[in-house]
C-alpha cells in the first residue's frame, strides 16, 4: 500500500521509491522489453540468412542470438494478453523466462557439441529440447486466449487474429520440414520470420494504443450462480456508501485493490456493488473508477509546490499506480494531457 497520509483532506506523498533507476528514468514496461528481445533474434536470424556463411565468426554470433527466437515470442505473447501488473502474471511470466533460459541453454549445448551425436547424453537433450520447444510453441497460441470472454468485442478480434496470423506460421514452419520441400526452406523460413516481425510489430503497436482492461467479473464468474434480480435499479444508498469509503479509507492509494476487496468491506456481493460502479456511479468498470480517484489525487500532489522535488513516478505510486505504464496512459485519457505536461502548468500557474 502506497505510504501516503491524509493531513486535512489533501493526500502528502512520503516520496516512495520502489525502485532505483540510477539515472531516474521510469522502468520500460515488459511488452516493450519482450518486443526488443524478439525483435533483435529475428533480426539476427534474418541478417544470418542473407550474409550466409561468409563471415563465419559474425554468422556463428548471430547464430546463437537467434537460437530461441520461439521462447521469446512466448514472452511477447504474455507481455501481449496479461497484465503484467497482476502478481499472479509475474509470478507465471519469471516461471516462463526461467524455462526458456533452460531452452537457450540445452539449445547452445546442442549446437557447439556436435562431436557428441549419437551419444545417449546427447540424445536425451535432443528429446528435451523437443518437449520444451513444443510446449513454448502451443503456450504462445493459448496466450491469445487468456481470458478471452472477459474482454470486449474489439480486444476478442484482436486475439482471435493473433491466433490466426500465429498458427498460419507455424503451420507453414512446419510444411517445409516434409523432405520435398527442403530446397525451399532456408528462404520459406526467413520470409516467414520477417512476416512474423512485422505482425508482432502491429500488435504491440496495437496494444500501446489500446491498454489490456478486463471487463469485471460477474456473480455467474465468480460465485457460479446466477443472481436472482436481473433488473438494473438505482441503488443511491450503496453508491453514496462506496464514495464515503473511498474518501474515509482511501482505498484507492492500494494498487492490489481489487472489487472484491471493495464489497467485502462493503458486505455486498460482487456484482451488486460492480453494478452501482457502472450503473449509479457512472464508471465504466470499477478499475476506471479507482484510477480517476488516483489521478485526482496526483493532480492535487502536482498543484502543492512542497512536492515539487518529488519524481513524477513517485506520486503516481504514491497515489495508488502500480507501475508508470497504466498511469501515463489513464492520466493522458482522462486529462488529454501527459503528467509531465500537466504538472509544468500547473507550476507556472498562479
Amino acid at each position: 500500500m502506497a505510504l501516503t497520509h491524509m493531513i486535512n483532506g489533501p493526500i502528502v506523498p512520503t516520496g516512495r521509491k520502489p525502485y532505483s533507476f540510477g539515472s531516474g528514468r521510469p522502468p520500460v514496461s515488459p511488452l516493450i522489453v519482450s518486443w526488443w528481445f524478439f525483435a533483435v533474434s529475428v533480426g539476427a536470424f534474418l541478417l544470418h540468412y542473407l550474409i550466409g556463411d561468409s563471415l563465419p565468426l559474425v554468422t556463428r554470433i548471430l547464430a546463437v542470438m537467434s537460437l530461441v527466437t520461439c521462447g521469446l515470442a512466448w514472452l511477447l505473447a504474455q507481455a501481449l494478453f496479461r497484465n503484467m501488473d497482476d502478481p499472479n502474471a509475474q509470478f507465471r511470466r519469471s516461471g516462463s523466462i526461467a524455462l526458456v533460459a533452460v531452452l537457450f541453454a540445452i539449445t547452445l549445448g546442442l549446437s557447439v557439441t556436435p562431436s557428441l551425436s549419437g551419444t545417449p547424453t546427447r540424445t536425451y537433450f535432443v528429446i528435451l529440447q523437443s518437449l520444451i520447444g513444443s510446449a513454448v510453441l502451443f503456450m504462445t497460441l493459448l496466450e491469445a486466449f487468456d481470458k478471452l470472454t472477459q474482454f470486449n468485442a474489439d480486444e476478442r478480434r484482436f486475439r482471435v487474429k493473433f491466433a490466426v496470423a500465429y498458427a498460419a506460421i507455424l503451420g507453414c514452419s512446419f510444411v517445409v520440414q516434409i523432405p520435398e520441400f527442403v530446397p525451399l526452406q532456408a528462404g520459406t523460413q526467413a520470409s516467414l520470420a520477417f512476416i512474423a516481425l512485422v505482425g508482432a510489430g502491429f500488435a504491440v503497436r496495437y496494444r500501446l494504443r489500446h491498454p489490456l482492461v478486463e471487463q469485471e467479473t460477474s456473480a455467474e464468474q465468480e460465485t457460479g450462480i446466477e443472481p436472482k434480480v436481473v433488473v438494473v435499479e438505482n441503488d443511491p444508498a450503496l453508491a453514496k456508501r462506496i464514495e464515503e469509503l473511498l474518501r474515509s479509507d482511501t482505498l484507492f492509494l492500494n494498487p492490489d485493490v481489487r472489487l472484491s476487496d471493495l464489497a467485502r468491506r462493503l458486505r455486498e456481493p460482487n456484482y451488486r456493488v460492480s453494478r452501482c460502479i457502472t450503473h449509479d456511479l457512472d464508471y465504466r468498470n470499477f478499475n476506471h473508477m479507482m484510477n480517476v480517484h488516483r489521478i485526482a489525487a496526483v493532480k492535487a500532489c502536482f498543484g502543492d509546490r512542497g512536492n515539487d522535488h518529488l519524481p513524477i513516478l513517485s506520486i503516481a505510486m504514491d497515489c495508488g499506480f502500480g507501475s508508470i505504464g497504466p498511469f501515463n496512459r489513464a492520466f493522458k485519457t482522462q486529462t488529454g494531457q501527459t503528467p509531465s505536461a500537466y504538472r509544468r502548468n500547473a507550476q507556472s500557474g498562479p
